[in-house]
């Protein structure tokens, strides 16, 4: 597997009390989780839960204890000198606007409807939980945005509008509401009956599912390590004893949440996974969740056009191809995932147990080549079905004095196309280099083993320059924020060191421009190509 990133079945299994987070300070540390009870700090963060869902009935009061998801120095600092007086009420204004203007839309990048930058807004004026968590969200951002730490990329350069409240602790102002949405949300999950129509978004079970979704995100865009996969093992997205009795694939369950809030939580569930290494939590062979969630599929898991006709309610006249085929990708990406994390053990978790721990027997060579296959073929088949949106608009070579040499810039008319574009080819890119062999027998000569090689890497390298390629065209902060993942996959394939700068010059343009910190992406780059960071 091209290089790591930094399990929960969605079912009413896991109770709401037993919920622990976790932070560990880098991604890209893999440990081993342990049996026992909850280690001395997991324990204090529920009784600081506890205490934020006493004390969460007005932002105003005394702050809650600072959960472990927390910088508790920072806050030590923080509170230490009293800050200016500050009305609430048009400080929560201000980060709903900022939230809406620039957070809010990361999350709608594959979303033509806009449902968290334009319909959560209007839900968190009379919902506290979502208010809370937008606040948060946007409180973090601004703490993140801070005073640039180097110039502005030379391909790049957005100045944010500052919120006009001088001398406010973001980063205080974020954990305050941060741990106001844990309150609020421990207290949702112990007494919300999850109601059973996806296409109410003003259920509570919807508002608690948007909180969660804005969590993980709040969680995840500082890189600070895994605490934010606690969100999406806290509640389920589909009890399957709820639909009819004698669930089958083709009869469908009813799904408790579908549209963006799960496709949002498909998402960080996939960034989650190939993070830590790891199976996906939600069940992709479970054919009935997927098409409750708007994707189509037969009853063998194969990606179809269009929906089942039997499955036509679960689409409204607003779906577009663009949001239809994105997901689409995502359900891919997860399978692709899966694979590579399932090493050729006869039991997909068993391989990520110690050597010694593995069963000893697994699947042969032929067929792993033969999943591996039908995952190719589902790739071309995704690819040649795109419509034409998804073809570059334009592609304009780089010369020295307008960018680096050797690359174009690729520019797409409509962001959500830039974007799953880069995750298609970095999606290839994982998929060419993890081929398995037919047989370590020599069954071809060297040379046709070594010309093999040589088109790997030249197709790669292909995908590489593609992923670089869009955003060296300077894509709305959107797409550059899910570029991250692409951006790191493409640099593990450059050997040349122009084209290892490219990467991270892009990537820490993220950084600095839009406040979502790409250093550990960086530094595990740097680390690869055998150089130490500069930071």
């Amino acid at each position: 597997m091209v290089g790591p990133l930094d399990k929960t079945q969605f079912g009413l299994t896991c109770p709401p009390t037993q919920v622990v987070f976790v932070h560990i300070e880098n991604p890209y540390e893999l440990d081993t989780p342990e049996e026992g009870p909850p280690a001395e700090h997991e324990a204090q963060f529920l009784n600081d839960v506890e205490t934020s869902a006493t004390d969460a009935a007005q932002p105003g009061d005394v702050m809650p204890a600072v959960s472990t998801a927390a910088d508790a120095a920072g806050i030590a600092m923080a509170t230490s000198k009293p800050e200016p007086y500050v009305d609430v009420a048009v400080l929560e204004l201000q980060l709903m606007r900022h939230y809406k203007e620039g957070p809010g839309q990361w999350m709608d990048t594959f979303d033509t409807s806009a449902f968290f930058s334009s319909k959560v807004p209007v839900l968190a004026a009379t919902k506290p939980l979502l208010k809370f968590a937008v606040c948060a969200f946007a409180a973090k951002h601004m703490s993140l945005l801070g005073t640039p730490s180097r110039s502005p990329s030379p391909w790049h350069g957005r100045v944010w509008p500052s919120i006009n409240e001088p001398g406010i602790d973001w980063h205080c102002q974020a954990i305050k509401y941060y741990n106001l949405t844990i309150g609020l949300l421990k207290s949702a999950t112990d007494v919300v009956q999850l109601d059973l129509d996806p296409s109410n978004h003003t259920s509570p079970t919807s508002i608690m599912f948007a909180a969660v979704a804005i969590l993980s995100v709040f969680e995840s865009m500082d890189a600070s390590g895994s605490s934010w996969r606690a969100h999406l093992d806290a509640l389920p997205i589909l009890n399957s004893t709820c639909g009819s009795t004698g669930f089958s694939p083709v009869a469908l369950p009813q799904a408790v949440v579908t549209g963006p809030i799960f496709w949002n939580l498909v998402r960080g569930d996939f960034l989650c996974s190939f993070l830590s290494e790891t199976q996906t939590r939600l069940k992709l062979d479970d054919i009935g969740l997927w098409q409750n969630a708007g994707f189509a599929a037969d009853v063998n898991g194969a990606p179809l056009p269009f929906s089942p006709s039997g499955n036509t309610h679960h689409r409204s006249s607003t779906d577009v191809p663009e949001d239809t085929r994105s997901n689409e990708l995502l359900w891919l990406l997860g399978k692709l995932v899966n694979f590579l994390t399932s090493g050729d053990a006869l039991v997909p978790e068993d391989f990520s147990l110690p050597p010694e721990q593995r069963f000893p027997l697994g699947i042969t060579q032929d067929q792993l080549l033969e999943r591996w296959g039908i995952m190719d073929a589902e790739f071309s088949k995704w690819n040649e079905s795109l419509p034409s949106t998804f073809t570059p608009s334009a592609r304009v070579p780089l010369t020295a004095d307008r960018g680096p040499t050797g690359f174009q810039q690729i520019w797409y008319d409509l962001p959500i196309c830039a974007a799953t574009m880069q995750s298609y080819h970095m999606g290839c890119i994982l998929l060419s280099t993890n081929k398995p062999q037919q047989s370590t027998a020599i069954r071809s000569t060297l040379s046709a083993r070594f010309r093999y090689y040589r088109q790997v890497q030249e197709r790669v390298t292909w995908h590489a320059r593609e992923i670089c390629g869009i955003s060296l065209a300077n894509p709305p902060g959107p797409v550059r924020i899910h570029s991250v993942l692409p951006l790191f996959v493409a640099g593990q394939v450059f050997s040349k060191h122009q084209d290892q700068h490219v990467v991270t010059e892009l990537l820490s343009s993220i950084e600095s421009d839009l406040g979502w910190v790409t250093r550990y992406h960086r530094d595990r780059l740097l680390l690869e190509w055998g150089e130490e960071s500069t930071d």
